[in-house]
């Protein structure tokens, strides 16, 4: 409608995946070699950190989980099979985005459209001897975020950013006028 009507949109796709529990169609657990996978290089609490700094109640409510800690940590064929389906979630992601931007350029309206890409946390993956989200640990705390916008060319920044600069980001890039309470900071500057 927007291309027919050359009117401005906006639209917001949301996946749930790569998320427990990792369900992803057989053919992206298929393009990845389970034993070759890279298991976590630090598996253990850092030196001075205390217990609570880590998390074990969300992994062990799926079936077949048993209960770790902090030196009884889940059996090595059952920490491929969790990486390897978190790999396989991250490729049916993959996929999905891009039959979203595939449709974009089919409507001739990809050079046109901002696009960003952006996470709300990422996955510990057994380092520091957890698995899911809830820590501060650098693994969980970093996520991607990708924007393509009109005028801007393809770079990388290495800055410290947060979500919270998602939607000053957007409302500069639109050339609207933010709210005074409005709490983050534009990126657009780091795109120039």
């Amino acid at each position: 409608l927007a291309h027919a009507t050359k009117t401005p949109f906006f639209i917001t796709v949301g996946f749930f995946r790569p998320h427990l529990p990792f369900d992803a169609p057989r053919r992206d657990w298929d393009l990845y070699n389970r034993s070759q996978l890279p298991l976590a290089e630090f598996d253990q609490l850092p030196d001075g950190a205390p217990p609570r700094s880590l998390n074990f109640y969300e992994l062990p409510v799926y079936k077949d989980i048993p209960p770790y800690s902090i030196g009884n940590h889940l059996p090595e064929d059952l920490t491929r099979t969790l990486i390897h389906g978190y790999y396989a979630s991250i490729t049916y992601v993959d996929r999905l985005v891009g039959y979203i931007m595939d449709e974009v350029k089919s409507l001739g309206m990809y050079d046109d459209t901002i696009i960003m890409l952006a996470s709300d946390h990422g996955y510990q993956l057994n380092d520091h001897g957890t698995w899911c989200k809830h820590s501060l640990y650098e693994k969980a705390l970093r996520v991607p975020l990708m924007i393509k916008a009109p005028g801007f060319r393809p770079s990388r920044v290495q800055a410290m950013v947060e979500n919270l600069d998602i939607y000053p980001t957007l409302l500069d890039l639109i050339e609207v006028q933010p709210p005074a309470h409005l709490q983050g900071e534009s990126l657009v500057p780091l795109l120039r």
